[in-house]
């Protein structure tokens, strides 16, 4: 566990230790997002006291989940080796990753702030209340589970439904296990609005309340205002594409090993070929608004599918030019359906 009290997360230096030892890489490379590279040194330091000494890369790009793991980025320098923070094993891996790869959540180990837990009581409504996390937070559930049941609120923390991930977790693109569990209020405890809207988008029903508990900010905040003109917003998308048809679209693949969805992409294809509409393929590392524009300079498809990550038409791209469908939407699209679909 990390002893440095000014910086509040377990790096597990231990088990880098270990790994370290056990697998004796000559150069590692060390991935972190761009919230916890203020880590780099205190990992640094941990790998010195190891007396194997491997070649240690810092990766510099952003890393926005387990899904994005560097493999290209340790290929291209001859790393045999992987240390990824902030995340678990991503489930949805399409492809055999061949280097040895160790990921370290980076747990936070601070309190819950007393305010905070008297915000979320105020802020809940309802009987049940059902707790989830990003990874770095779910070791406060059980405070927060207890100080709610104190105040008479029957409490439930869902199962995972992979084994990479950690009771009560949420990803970016899987809910379906909350979503699955029967509540009144759902608290995601992050720090930040991602996991929060995400769940938002997998839960669009209008008598379930969303709160987000930032620990850094130490405040409860209802979305359930913001979900639904999240929603609105994207159903009016879907919607004026199957008024107005589509003749072309491009689908758009990741590379990386959470990113790559063959099996999704070819779905997508054959359901769009079946009505008679255009399909592209295209495949990019990263997309963001200069990216795409670049594409549909080439292109000039009617609407663009997004396969690497779910939000990235939702957050990233959400007022691009061109209509930019998540999986889920294309599969509205092309059946003409209105019941919003999250995310695949």
């Amino acid at each position: 566990m990390l002893k440095n009290n000014t910086i509040p997360y377990d790096i597990e230096c231990s088990r880098i230790k270990n790994f370290i030892e056990k697998h004796k890489p000559k150069h590692i490379l060390i991935q972190l997002p761009d919230g916890l590279k203020f880590l780099t040194k205190t990992i640094l330091e941990c790998i010195k006291e190891v007396e194997w000494k491997p070649e240690i890369t810092i990766s510099g790009s952003p890393a926005y989940g387990a899904c994005d793991l560097a493999v290209d980025e340790a290929e291209a320098i001859g790393a045999d080796a992987i240390i990824h923070i902030g995340h678990t094993p991503y489930p949805y891996t399409s492809y055999r990753v061949d280097k040895k790869t160790l990921y370290i959540p980076a747990y936070y180990t601070g309190k819950t702030p007393e305010k905070l837990l008297e915000e979320i009581a105020n802020t809940v409504s309802g009987e049940t209340i059902v707790l989830t996390a990003s990874i770095q937070y779910v070791r406060q559930l059980e405070e927060i589970k207890k100080y709610l049941e104190m105040k008479g609120y029957k409490t439930i923390i869902p199962k995972p439904p992979y084994k990479e991930m950690a009771e009560g977790q949420v990803l970016g693109c899987i809910y379906n296990h909350v979503a699955n569990t029967q509540g009144d209020t759902y608290i995601v405890v992050s720090s930040g609005y991602f996991h929060a809207i995400g769940l938002c988008l997998t839960i669009p029903s209008l008598e379930k309340k969303i709160v987000l508990a930032d620990i850094h900010r130490g405040k409860a905040i209802d979305l359930t205002r913001e979900c639904r003109r999240i929603i609105s917003k994207r159903i009016y998308i879907v919607s004026k594409l199957i008024n107005t048809p589509v003749k072309t679209v491009a689908i758009i693949n990741g590379v990386r090993p959470g990113q790559y969805r063959p099996y999704l992409e070819k779905y997508i294809r054959e359901l769009y070929r079946g009505i008679g509409v255009e399909v592209y393929t295209i495949t990019t590392q990263y997309i963001d608004k200069n990216i795409l524009a670049a594409i549909d300079q080439g292109v000039k498809a009617d609407a663009y599918i997004i396969l690497n990550c779910p939000r990235l038409p939702i957050d990233d791209l959400s007022d691009f030019y061109k209509p930019v469908l998540t999986p889920g939407e294309a599969v509205m699209v092309a059946k003409k359906e209105l019941g919003y679909r999250y995310p695949w």
